[in-house]
């Protein structure tokens, strides 16, 4: 998105509209006396303004089908951000007059017009709200119930909307269209365009669903559906991390007999199988179309993080001891199940259970790539060089009372990844050691201090 530094004068903001019942165009920005610098960026004051309607906007989508970011954009030029009389006495965020027919409370301001070319002042008719979401409410309510904005209803690109909410005669400035749409690519409102009938603000993996959309990770099944309950094949979910990845080249060194060349699947699973990230069955197929489980999903998430990004992921042994079924995961599924509970990739579902030969939908692919986008789940690692003459204590955990798992002599170097303070000494979470003489245990949880 271009960085673009506009300075819109109060002449230029002052567009018309036309009241519901109403046969003259009027005013939609009342007392512009004010000239609206737009920045590339919005200060943290814009960014709430832009929050709090976005949020409306989005909620209101499912029903309403109106672009949010149009919906945002129009209330930055119409209310000043918020601050014109209009918005900031009457809820009145879009400079919404009220026609003849109107039969609701009104207030008269002095508002800008422009007729044949020139900009006049008038006294205008505006409709009042009590509340900011009376307002919000007010504003769908009028674009939705007249006729001639009934093209806007449904549009998904913006600058079509844009453009066509000028042509159906929301504004009489000539620059109005334009003005949206730079408002709309400085501010980048289109993040908050969100289009999926089937997915609303209100559900638990909005957010996921919206990022990992955004970021070309997932698409809709349709222009219109994500089908967020849809059951996902493990050909769909190594495109998923093929789609992450950007796209990676491969060695085309693997096949298998239920891989076609040249389909949609092709390339993502054999990226995967050649940089070790998934694996087929047993008698040469991949699998394409069977469903993926809970645990082999992790599994390949896991190999993406470790074998391919060679990331360290780090678990303790007993992450999954509040798990009920902690048993039933599968020997080869253990530490990526680990890791991905512990770092709260993933989540357990009714009564803590895994669910680990459940199958996954379409929500929680996306919530799990967003969870693992979100965290910081390769932990820093730090080194520690053993200084004691007599070296030091591995302890299954930190403190003295841990039980000893083993010895490190003097110079063996720790790789650590977290420190605890205990006894009046700072523990060490080991990782990896580089040991001069002694042992130390296969617990991954092992602490060691200068004790």
């Amino acid at each position: 998105m271009k960085n673009i530094i506009k300075r819109i004068s109060a002449f230029a903001m002052a567009f018309t509209l036309l009241g519901a019942g109403s046969a003259v165009t009027q005013s939609v920005a009342p007392q512009l006396d004010n000239s609206i610098t737009a920045y590339a960026g919005a200060n943290s004051e814009q960014q709430a303004f832009i929050d709090k309607i976005g949020k409306a906007a989005q909620m209101a989508y499912a029903k309403n089908k109106v672009l949010p970011s149009l919906t945002i954009a129009q209330a930055i030029i119409e209310s000043r951000w918020g601050k014109s009389v209009l918005a900031r006495d009457y809820y009145n965020y879009f400079g919404m007059k009220a026609g003849s027919s109107y039969k609701g409370e009104t207030v008269t301001l002095d508002t800008k017009e422009e007729i044949g070319g020139n900009k006049i002042t008038v006294k205008g008719k505006f409709r009042v709200y009590h509340s900011f979401d009376e307002g919000m409410e007010g504003y769908y309510k009028f674009i939705t119930g007249m006729s001639r904005y009934s093209n806007i209803i449904g549009e998904t690109n913006y600058k079509e909307a844009c453009r066509k909410i000028q042509q159906d005669g929301w504004a009489t400035d000539s620059k109005y269209a334009t003005t949206l749409i730079n408002t709309i690519e400085t501010y980048d409102l289109t993040k908050y365009d969100f289009t999926f009938e089937d997915v609303s603000a209100s559900d638990w993996f909005y957010n996921a669903v919206q990022y990992v959309y955004k970021n070309n990770i997932m698409s809709g099944t349709s222009a219109r559906t994500f089908e967020p309950n849809a059951t996902l094949t493990r050909a769909q979910f190594v495109t998923v991390l093929y789609n992450m990845e950007g796209e990676p080249a491969y060695n085309n060194n693997r096949t298998f007999y239920d891989v076609s060349q040249g389909q949609w699947y092709t390339a993502p699973i054999l990226w995967a199988a050649d940089k070790g990230i998934a694996s087929g069955y047993g008698n040469g197929n991949f699998g394409v179309n069977d469903k993926v489980t809970r645990e082999q999903l992790i599994t390949m998430l896991y190999n993406y993080e470790t074998t391919y990004k060679k990331h360290s992921c780090y678990a303790p042994a007993d992450a999954l001891k509040n798990c009920s079924d902690a048993s039933k995961v599968s020997s080869w599924a253990l530490d990526p199940m680990r890791w991905a509970f512990y770092n709260k990739i993933i989540s357990g579902k009714s009564n803590g259970k895994l669910d680990p030969q459940g199958t996954a939908t379409r929500a929680e692919c996306a919530q799990i790539i967003y969870n693992f986008k979100g965290k910081k789940t390769a932990p820093v690692l730090n080194k520690y060089t053993i200084q004691d003459k007599n070296g030091a204590s591995v302890r299954k955990s930190a403190g003295t009372s841990g039980t000893k798992t083993g010895a490190l002599a003097k110079g063996s170097v720790v790789t650590y990844d977290e420190t605890a303070n205990a006894n009046g000494y700072t523990w060490y979470h080991i990782v990896s050691v580089e040991a001069k003489s002694g042992s130390w245990g296969s617990y991954s949880t092992g602490w060691v201090a200068n004790v």
